[in-house]
């Protein structure tokens, strides 16, 4: 939550985290990781982190076992139940604040339909991407080739 408190507070509560409740982990291999919610690049710097580290040990990712060894959906591997769930909370919470302002409208409120317009590109984008993990990852690949194919020409 760095954009919530200054860098330096942030800094020493982050030092006291490494060195209080985190240390047995860090010793044990474990990195810290800053995630931004604003910068989705942040979170590709977590995930390739942890890949190279895996790799650099020659362990292949739980994930990676799951989807191409054991055949699974993404929505059927431990990682991507816990990300379903995440997103179907998100896509809850975001339609309750889509009834909410819709209710206002109704009401006559007027200042709340841009929000209410981007809310209902959140919610189709959240439904679009739990659907998407539904589909086998060859089949993904398959259709992500054709889609790339047909762009190009």
């Amino acid at each position: 939550m760095w954009d919530d408190i200054d860098v330096e507070t942030g800094v020493l509560r982050e030092a006291e985290l490494k060195k209080r409740y985190w240390n047995l982990m860090i010793r044990c291999g474990a990195t810290v990781g800053r995630f931004d919610m604003d910068d989705p690049k942040s979170a590709w710097t977590i995930v390739d982190n942890i890949i190279e580290k895996k790799q650099q040990i020659g362990q292949p990712l739980r994930l990676q076992e799951e989807l191409v060894d054991l055949g699974k959906r993404l929505n059927e591997t431990n990682v991507g139940k816990i990300l379903c769930r995440d997103l179907q909370g998100l896509l809850d919470m975001t339609m309750g604040t889509v009834e909410s302002l819709e209710w206002q409208v109704k009401r006559g409120r007027t200042d709340v339909n841009e929000e209410l317009v981007a809310l209902h590109t959140k919610v189709k984008k959240l439904s679009q991407e739990i659907k998407s993990m539904e589909i086998h990852l060859d089949k993904r690949v398959a259709y992500s080739s054709i889609k790339k194919l047909l762009a190009s020409m």
